[in-house]
């Protein structure tokens, strides 16, 4: 019996006759084998906040280094932000805030980029923008860690990427390109 202490079951580990420690529960995928766009995002997180706090990256597309990524993170205030790092800058200071989340807690983020264009919603609250920077060149994408070892632990209830900027189609932003 696999009994834990949370607010929803982690995948099962196989053990014969002694414990195993357990490995995180991460996806990556190449951007090659999407329709990936290099000009413009939109992607919706559907899940739940973990217990605990400090940085969790739900959601990243990078290039195997911290100089080149897009990645939605709930940090240790509980808030969930989007950074986009290109050429080792990052392009949004401090990233995009869409709000908080408490422990323990179901929510939605939608995010889109393009040039000079962020725009982020949390559960369907009013979009918040960024109007400047640039995007990075990515090959990899990642559910539910960074490269370096950052996790969430979050349960992801749904993921959709569209390589197109839903939210320019949708009035939220007037800057598209």
């Amino acid at each position: 019996v696999q009994l834990e202490l949370g607010t929803f079951p982690s995948s099962a580990i196989a053990t014969a006759a002694s414990s195993v420690a357990r490995s995180a529960d991460v996806i990556t995928l190449a951007t090659s084998a999407l329709p990936w766009s290099a000009t413009v995002g939109t992607l919706v997180f559907e899940g739940h906040t973990p217990l605990g706090s400090g940085t969790q990256v739900l959601w990243q597309c990078d290039d195997g280094t911290e100089n080149e990524r897009i990645r939605l993170v709930r940090n240790s205030s509980n808030e969930i932000r989007l950074f986009v790092t290109d050429g080792g800058v990052e392009q949004i200071t401090s990233g995009l805030n869409l709000g908080t989340v408490a422990n323990d807690t179901a929510f939605k983020a939608a995010i889109s980029w393009a040039a000079n264009g962020f725009v982020g919603s949390l559960n369907g609250a009013t979009a918040v923008t960024d109007t400047s920077g640039t995007l990075p060149t990515v090959t990899t994408m990642r559910l539910g860690s960074s490269f370096t070892g950052e996790q969430s632990f979050a349960h992801c209830k749904r993921l959709m990427y569209l390589p197109l900027d839903k939210m320019a189609e949708q009035g939220q932003r007037t800057n598209a390109t």
